[in-house]
């Protein structure tokens, strides 16, 4: 977990990195995520990168656009997550706390479907 601020190219390492421990076979991001470092790492080690590419780049890379539309789902439940003031606004100071919060809107995102 990382302060609200903080730029997804700072904490791409250590995604990939546990990509690349888990065996994944994918990794999926935004284009914040895009970064020659980022792509190359991943294909070096034989993981597809699921990443746009920024517009500005001088060649295109090509993505699998169907894999990449599947990540909605994730955004849609970190959407209804910060539907939760606490969870939204992460006022609380220890990490240990917030995500105790997280888990408590999760739970209640549940419980809100099935009742």
């Amino acid at each position: 977990m990382t302060a609200g601020q903080v730029s997804e190219h700072k904490v791409a390492p250590y995604l990939v990195q546990k990509a690349l421990e888990s065996g994944a076979l994918a990794m999926a991001g935004d284009k914040g995520y895009d970064s020659n470092a980022t792509v190359e790492r991943l294909e070096n080690a034989g993981v597809e990168a699921v990443i746009p590419p920024k517009k500005n780049r001088k060649v295109q890379r090509v993505y699998d656009q169907e894999k990449y539309r599947k990540r909605h789902k994730i955004e849609n439940i970190n959407g209804a997550l910060k539907e939760y003031r606490r969870v939204a606004t992460r006022y609380d100071k220890l990490a240990s706390h917030y995500l105790g919060f997280v888990a408590a809107a999760a739970i209640a995102n549940i419980l809100k479907t099935i009742c």
